[in-house]
């Protein structure tokens, strides 16, 4: 009777404890998707919280987030079933999509948004920490599901 009483009372702790992580996951969701400074520390926080617990990724509306590239470059990652999280969080930087399994990264470079020299630091930093860094260099009216699919295999 005593075992049977702390059995449920554990279970009732846990379910406790993962309704306060719902709840804070369901903040986080709605900040990520807001272009404000919290945002960053908000997928942060929502990669810190989930952990490598089987997560995925659709959660959260990422199409909010994205540049129109990173849109059609999580298309193409959805549909070829690869296991890349979106705004993946390394260090101080954000990865545009990577597979922490694998360590490899991709990023979705526009010229608008990115250049060899600005970009120089990122790449030896992830590199130093054991990341395949790959950029995608590209227009935003080329396909570049090929190119995804290239980096993951």
């Amino acid at each position: 009777m005593e075992q049977e009483l702390l059995d449920r009372h554990r279970l009732v702790l846990a379910a406790r404890a993962e309704i306060r992580k719902t709840i804070k996951l369901e903040n986080i969701f709605e900040k990520v998707t807001k272009n404000t400074p919290e945002k960053w520390q908000a997928i942060r926080d929502m990669y810190k919280i989930l952990g490598d617990s089987g997560y995925t990724a659709y959660p959260v509306d990422w199409t909010l987030v994205f540049t129109p590239i990173e849109s059609m470059a999580w298309g193409e990652i959805r549909y070829n079933g690869l296991p890349f999280y979106p705004q993946y969080p390394i260090g101080k930087y954000f990865a545009d999509f990577a597979d922490p399994a694998k360590k490899i990264v991709i990023e979705c470079d526009g010229s608008e948004f990115h250049s060899k020299e600005k970009d120089a630091p990122r790449d030896r930093y992830m590199a130093s920490e054991g990341w395949d860094c790959n950029r995608i260099l590209t227009n935003p009216w080329e396909k570049i599901g090929d190119y995804v699919f290239f980096f993951f295999f």
